[in-house]
């Protein structure tokens, strides 16, 4: 396990296979499974080791639980099957995320990552976030 305060994770790719290496890295930083999630048009999918059962939303918008807690594999089908159903016009894209009118190609991609010191949006028991973003092919 890799437990640390300063855990940083931003990592933007295409494939299934990235994605699955992405989420096992981002699982070995918590000592539990994921309890709940909450899609919010800022930070993508994001998925919580723990959730307080006051605490209904997570920056305005609500926090599900699971039915039960799910490993790194369990969470990581989860969300696929979430990200490849994604519209990312959903989503607040920004700089390097957003589609590529340029020269060369765009295709559909993810961005699995954590902010500063672990957190999303603030929150000390979110796992990860992922978003669902574009990915610049150049010539």
């Amino acid at each position: 396990m890799e437990i640390l305060d300063n855990f940083a994770m931003n990592i933007r790719a295409r494939t299934k296979q990235s994605f699955e290496h992405a989420m096992a890295i981002a699982f070995a930083t918590t000592a539990y499974g994921a309890s709940h999630w909450c899609e919010h048009p800022e930070f993508g999918l994001i998925l919580f080791y723990y959730y307080k059962d006051e605490e209904k939303n997570f920056n305005g918008k609500p926090i599900f639980p699971f039915t039960h807690t799910l490993d790194a594999l369990t969470a990581t089908a989860f969300v696929w099957d979430w990200l490849i159903k994604a519209d990312r016009t959903k989503f607040k894209l920004k700089e390097m995320d957003v589609h590529y009118s340029g020269d060369g190609n765009c295709e559909k991609a993810w961005r699995v990552y954590v902010e500063n010191w672990g957190h999303i949006g603030g929150c000390s028991s979110a796992i990860v976030a992922i978003l669902p973003t574009w990915a610049w092919i150049g010539k």
